[in-house]
């Protein structure tokens, strides 16, 4: 009688098991273009367990559509007019939410001569003109809070050759400000009522807003707000928003 209980519960135990596995929610991912000198770029991502592939276009200063996939551990390939311009790896979690942002100018391959390698290994060549400004990418958590929950916002700064930037949210009266990002950096969580109102960033220890823009903030969405060009003359952001986390049903 023992020996057949065991093997009931072992048995529903595996079936447990099986169905949790089954029903394990993908990864939500969202890529984002904010690399300058160019009008697209184009990413390969493939999963490394099953070299299952996808390829994503995506236009300049732009948040693409979110890609749900499976979980493991990705290979990412950025092409830019049909030239490798970086590859990287990332693991995807189950159930995770995340944006992957690249930024930074891109450069054409050049030919360099024997005296340039000679000058550059010297210290001869300025290393952030060669270096500080290549492509780059940022994997940042974009998991949603619970609808009940606070709006949660970050700003990051990919605006190449920029100051750090801060910034504020005002509505009413009210206001929320952002403390200081330097280049290549996401800033802290800002936890925000529930509400709309305008965004302003700025260099930091400017008064004067570079942008502004109007900003709906749901309640447990997660947002982050990408400085893409500090330029006065063109300033633009990009902005990545997650609706609130949906509550499970049983």
């Amino acid at each position: 009688m023992n020996g057949a209980r065991v093997l009931s519960v072992l048995s529903a135990l595996c079936v447990w098991s099986l169905s949790s596995s089954a029903a394990a929610a993908p990864a939500q991912l969202r890529l984002i273009n904010l690399v300058q000198k160019t009008d697209a770029v184009h990413v390969r991502l493939c999963r490394e367990a099953d070299h299952a592939c996808r390829t994503v276009d995506l236009p300049a200063d732009t948040a693409g559509d979110t890609l749900s996939l499976k979980a493991g551990r990705y290979r990412f390939e950025v092409r830019v007019h049909g030239h490798v311009a970086s590859h990287f790896r990332y693991g995807l979690g189950d159930g995770e939410s995340y944006g992957l942002a690249l930024y930074g100018i891109y450069m054409p391959p050049m030919h360099q001569s024997w005296m340039t390698r000679v000058k550059a290994a010297l210290g001869g060549i300025d290393h952030r003109q060669v270096n500080g400004y290549q492509l780059g990418h940022r994997m940042v958590m974009m998991q949603p809070g619970p609808s009940s929950g606070p709006a949660i916002v970050r700003m990051a700064n990919m605006a190449p050759g920029s100051m750090p930037v801060s910034g504020h949210f005002k509505s009413g009266q009210r206001s929320v400000a952002f403390g200081s990002v330097p280049y290549a950096d996401v800033g802290e969580r800002e936890r925000i009522k529930p509400q709309d109102g305008r965004l302003g960033i700025r260099l930091s220890g400017s008064p004067r807003a570079l942008v502004t823009r109007p900003l709906h903030l749901p309640r447990g969405s997660n947002t982050v707000v990408y400085m893409v060009s500090a330029d006065a003359d063109h300033p633009s952001i990009v902005i990545d928003q997650r609706p609130p986390r949906q509550a499970t049903t049983k």
